[in-house]
């Protein structure tokens, strides 16, 4: 006869595997974004189909994990995104940025977004849409690729060297041929992100589709959160960006004092600055070097 596995080892034993699938889940979902089968969960987790599927029940009643009906196929589910919003201070964050959102989007007839960073990717956690006809895929809770999204670069740009590290290690996957997939080409454009303020996605996470966006401070001056605006490339032509990224430094700037954060001028430029037009020292020209002159920026590759 077998020995007796006390009760509170069974139950641990759950709680790792259903912790696994969600982390599994996680994984899957920043390349799935319509969902991940039950047997892409088995393949990615090493828990068997019955098991995940019992687990992912639980969770389904508790909100962690969504199923579509017609599909069959997982996605995390709100409470997740609670959870990590209030790690983030995302509650208080969403409430102060929403108004700032919904503002860009009035006047820019674009998509505008609000993320976190979880690790070496990003979380959509507020999504106000743009009156066009046309609507992006993103969706709040879906995760992002830091290396590849305006959202992601604006986030690392201001954050310690430890996070580009991470991310490079954990690999800088090809989603469009405009993305940067080596450590060189980033450790660059993070540079360059540093000095001008706010970062540029040129079809470099999706194919047709232009981001700006900025970061976000703390009191403690910390990158929390950045915010950008997206659109089409036919919505997005290259003469539009400064003028865009003005828009965005300087809802960054307001929510980012609101916040408690001092270095605003040094940062993001003086109000009256962005509000006519001058910008800040990021905005004016620079001197390249040879290299970079050939080279060229994904910027100056955008359509005009």
């Amino acid at each position: 006869m077998g020995d007796i596995v006390p009760r509170n080892r069974q139950k641990q034993s759950s709680v790792d595997k259903a912790l696994e699938l969600l982390i599994a889940l996680g994984e899957l979902s920043s390349k799935n974004r319509n969902g991940v089968r039950l047997s892409d969960v088995d393949e990615h987790s090493g828990i068997s189909a019955p098991t995940a599927h019992r687990l992912f029940q639980f969770l389904k009643t508790h909100r962690f994990v969504e199923q579509d009906e017609s599909s069959k196929r997982y996605r995390l589910g709100p409470k997740i995104l609670a959870l990590s919003a209030q790690l983030h201070g995302g509650f208080d964050l969403r409430q102060r940025t929403v108004p700032y959102l919904t503002d860009l989007a009035r006047k820019t007839m674009l998509t505008a977004h609000l993320a976190i960073r979880d690790g070496t990717q990003g979380i959509y956690i507020e999504k106000v849409e743009s009156r066009q006809p046309i609507r992006l895929a993103s969706e709040v809770g879906q995760r992002v690729f830091l290396h590849s999204s305006a959202l992601g670069k604006a986030m690392m740009a201001f954050s310690g060297p430890e996070v580009l590290e991470a991310v490079v290690t954990a690999g800088l996957e090809t989603r469009t041929p405009n993305t940067i997939t080596n450590g060189v080409g980033l450790t660059r454009e993070l540079a360059v992100i540093r000095k001008r303020g706010y970062a540029v996605d040129n079809q470099e996470n999706e194919p047709g589709i232009i981001c700006i966006a900025a970061p976000i401070f703390n009191h403690t001056n910390h990158v929390i959160a950045a915010i950008s605006i997206a659109g089409t490339v036919g919505q997005v032509p290259k003469q539009r960006i400064l003028a865009l990224s003005r828009l965005v430094r300087q809802a960054c700037r307001d929510i980012s004092e609101s916040m408690g954060f001092a270095d605003l001028d040094r940062m993001f430029g003086r109000t009256e600055e962005l509000a006519h037009g001058k910008g800040s020292g990021a905005d004016r020209p620079r001197q390249r070097g040879a290299r970079q002159r050939r080279a060229g920026s994904l910027l100056d590759r955008l359509p005009h």
